[in-house]
């Protein structure tokens, strides 16, 4: 004969199948979280660098979603570079790929939801990825065809010391001191014009004796004294105390932040506020050239990625950090240099001797909020299981000892143990 459970274990039964059934679904729910939404990043360009693109994080996504991007630089059908990252919407393609006008690159960018477990700057792990969605691609950024060859198109460069003939592609030549005409007394100053590419020098009249030579300390000796360098790709210049060599160039590179704090980690604390760093260097037939006892002023143009601060600081970072103060003007960034080397701009709202010691508050719904909410929503879920699973267990021992009482003893429901008397 089948026994029939009693009215309390039945319903303690029901009870534990409840519980185990919502915990189930709870647990359930990050699984349907990862795999929901199919994300594609925004409006993928370049930005104000040769060789850095960025985008837009993906319309629909939460404020505590995460994602790593894979961006890809093509010419014609051919990927010539491809790159991923995780969080950041930016990333640098290297600076020897980068070799065309960007016109000619087309370049493309898809994403994928990633649960990250720590803090999302700083050290942290992914623990789950969703499926790459589509590409989206930069409108009308060319095809890059490799076929016909470049053609050059030359226009007339200069700096203080020499002129010369440059394409879009980097190609030079021609290069050559300026000829100068005569000097020309206009009231106060005197200027005299290169009679090949216009570029004009003046001086002040009381720098010229009455017996008409001059006394400048040889300023005026066909280009000699303070040199202007320019790099073409970036549009960084140099401003040089002392006169340089024939024929020496600007390289200004780019690098990425990221591969400078992964080289030295230990300015991570040095650096709040990265903005970028620049390889500044003066070569000639592409071999640096030293530069001793020459004072430096170099320009970065202001672009998208630099704008918007209130305070900004440069420091020195191929050896001991060395801090300069730099400032916007006449859209360029512009501080004082000891010499070539590597840079890295900084950007605040506020004066860095405050900011590197007082820490905004992170303002409700930002990202990194999300992202610690769902963690420790992560955490207590498992938690919350296991507590309901004791509860349901200690319940049902319970109901087991009062149904089922030990042979010959008391049960504990009945004042005298169940024996009555005749």
């Amino acid at each position: 004969m089948r026994r029939e459970k009693p009215p309390g274990r039945q319903k303690g039964a029901r009870l534990f199948s409840m519980l185990l059934a919502v915990c189930l679904m709870i647990a359930a729910l990050p699984l349907s979280v990862s795999a929901a939404g199919e994300y594609v990043p925004g409006n993928p360009r370049w930005s104000g660098y040769q060789n850095q693109v960025q985008w837009d994080r993906p319309a629909g996504a939460a404020s505590g979603d995460s994602f790593e991007y894979e961006a890809q630089l093509l010419l014609g059908d051919d990927v010539v570079e491809s790159k991923a990252v995780e969080i950041d919407t930016y990333l640098f393609f290297t600076n020897d790929v980068v070799t065309r006008p960007q016109e000619e690159y087309t370049i493309r960018v898809r994403a994928r939801w990633i649960m990250i477990v720590g803090d999302p700057d700083g050290q942290y792990m992914v623990a789950d990825v969703g499926e790459w969605g589509p590409w989206a691609t930069k409108a009308g950024s060319g095809g890059g065809e490799a076929e016909p060859p470049h053609e050059h198109s030359y226009t007339q460069k200069h700096d203080a010391a020499q002129h010369w003939q440059a394409c879009s592609c980097g190609d030079k030549k021609d290069a050559a001191d300026h000829s100068f005409g005569a000097w020309t007394a206009d009231g106060n100053t005197e200027s005299r014009t290169c009679t090949v590419c216009g570029y004009a020098e003046t001086r002040d009249a009381a720098q010229t004796s009455a017996t008409g030579e001059t006394t400048d300390n040889g300023q005026d000796s066909g280009g000699e004294g303070i040199a202007e360098l320019t790099d073409e790709n970036t549009g960084v210049s140099v401003s040089l105390s002392e006169a340089v060599p024939e024929g020496v160039e600007l390289y200004a590179g780019v690098m990425e932040a990221e591969s400078l704090l992964e080289e030295k980690p230990e300015l991570k604390e040095e650096l709040d506020g990265l903005l970028s760093v620049y390889e500044i260097s003066i070569r000639q037939n592409g071999e640096p050239v030293e530069i001793k006892d020459s004072a430096m002023t170099v320009r970065i143009p202001m672009n998208s990625h630099l704008e918007g601060y209130a305070h900004y600081q440069a420091v020195r970072v191929d050896g001991e950090p060395e801090r300069i103060k730099a400032k916007a003007e006449d859209g360029s960034l512009v501080f004082e240099a000891g010499g070539p080397g590597r840079y890295a701009v900084l950007g605040s709202d506020t004066p860095f001797s405050v900011s590197a010691i007082i820490q905004p508050d992170p303002l409700p719904g930002d990202e990194k909020d999300g992202n610690a909410v769902y963690i420790v929503l992560l955490a207590a879920i498992p938690a919350a299981v296991l507590l309901a699973l004791l509860l349901v267990f200690l319940y049902r021992k319970k109901r087991k000892a009062q149904d089922n009482p030990p042979a010959g003893g008391k049960d504990p429901s009945e004042p005298d143990g169940g024996n009555t008397k005749n």
